[in-house]
């Protein structure tokens, strides 16, 4: 009887160890890993338009594909360009837009050249309302 509380208590020993160190390391993977939806940014020099400009990174694209850029908030505006998967864009502000996998915010991105804007669900702004104003 003795050796059988032994090993009960050597298994449970076991599996709090094993329990712990898996709580551990997806503490440390939480407290290190980016997150999902960041904010804007302060342009690099070579790309905001002055040194208080906000940028943002273009994420969720498919390999292979690009973003299209829009002359209005809304997929039915016409292509004035396109964005690759992890190109850094300086934006301006915020508006409302025809929806994009159910996110109806787009936001303006900087241009000398005439409107721009894209669907912010493919940027990483985070809530973009509470940094850039409403166009």
């Amino acid at each position: 009887m003795l050796s059988s509380v032994k090993h009960a208590l050597t298994r449970r020993r076991r599996a709090a160890t094993v329990i712990a160190t898996a709580l551990l390391t997806a503490g440390a993977g939480l407290t290190f890993a980016p997150s999902a939806s960041a904010d804007p940014f302060r342009c690099p020099p070579d790309v905001g338009s002055d040194s208080q400009s906000l940028c943002a990174h273009v994420i969720k694209i498919d390999p292979g594909s690009s973003l299209t850029v829009r002359s209005g908030p809304g997929s039915g505006y016409s292509n004035v360009g396109s964005l690759p998967n992890g190109a850094i864009v300086e934006v301006e502000c915020w508006t409302y837009g025809s929806a994009v996998q159910g996110y109806t915010i787009w936001t303006r991105l900087y241009s000398a050249g005439g409107s721009r804007y894209v669907s912010d669900y493919y940027l990483d702004t985070g809530h973009v309302q509470n940094f850039l104003p409403r166009c």
